[in-house]
């Protein structure tokens, strides 16, 4: 994650990166309830700690 272009966002300057729990779900699957909640899942558990 540490290259020019990430480090230039906003993201990136304030810390505010999300490192993704099951990052295959969400660049392989092609979708199904099943891939849905894994990805709801990533992004409830990151929200509630934010």
């Amino acid at each position: 994650m540490e290259n020019e272009l990430v480090m230039s966002t906003d993201a990136y300057k304030n810390g505010h990166l999300v490192y993704l729990a099951h990052p295959a779900v969400w660049y392989t699957a092609e979708g199904g309830i099943t891939a849905l909640d894994i990805m709801l899942s990533d992004l409830e558990s990151e929200l509630s700690v934010s």
